[in-house]
């Protein structure tokens, strides 16, 4: 029975250097915890209609990573995400005993994220210990975000997560193409390190 695994909540399309937007930040982070520790990885998301899962996937496998999963869930939320990644650990055989998740996220969204899986897995009978592995490279979102973060918090721990009206979607792509191949040049500044 497996006792880890890195999950990996995907972010906004904020690089600037790339034509697409898509951001590698998270990824990376995810992909090296996975290396150093040997452990399997499950990439969270919404953007694209999962299409963005799957280019994150394909760089894992290529970068080293020897098992992962793809959570995608219509809803286009943390919740949602955490929510699936929680299904999944408690649906694969082998994974209902994890004991362990490293959470990737930007340093913004952590406290959010980590609290919603821990108490989502604690709803469906999962005690997790939750590792925060934040990433703090990348641009700052807008403090109309932050605020946000901070409401989505208390709106989630006070039980009104999802009755307001979204304020800002922060980093969603403006048009629904998916990436269909990365090119490798673009990750160069951004290596993987074990």
């Amino acid at each position: 029975m497996r006792c880890a695994i890195v999950a990996m909540l995907c972010g906004p399309h904020d690089d600037s250097s790339r034509k697409d937007g898509l951001s590698f930040r998270r990824i990376n982070r995810a992909i090296e915890v996975a290396l150093r520790n040997g452990i399997p990885l499950i990439i969270a998301g919404d953007a694209f209609e999962g299409g963005d899962l799957r280019v994150y996937e394909d760089h894992a496998y290529g970068r080293g990573v020897k098992e992962c999963f793809r959570v995608y869930d219509h809803h286009a939320n943390t919740l949602a995400d955490v929510q699936g990644i929680v299904r999944l650990l408690k649906g694969v055989p082998g994974y209902h005993g994890m004991t362990l998740v490293h959470l990737v996220t930007d340093n913004w969204h952590m406290a959010r994220a980590a609290t919603m899986l821990m108490l989502e897995a604690k709803k469906r009978g999962l005690d997790l210990q939750i590792s925060c592995d934040n990433v703090y490279q990348g641009v700052a979102p807008p403090q109309p975000v932050l605020d946000g973060e901070c409401q989505g918090l208390t709106d989630y721990i006070e039980g009104r997560y999802g009755k307001r009206g979204l304020a800002l979607f922060y980093g969603k792509p403006p048009r629904l193409t998916v990436v269909e191949k990365v090119d490798e040049t673009d990750l160069a500044e951004d290596p993987i390190t074990v």
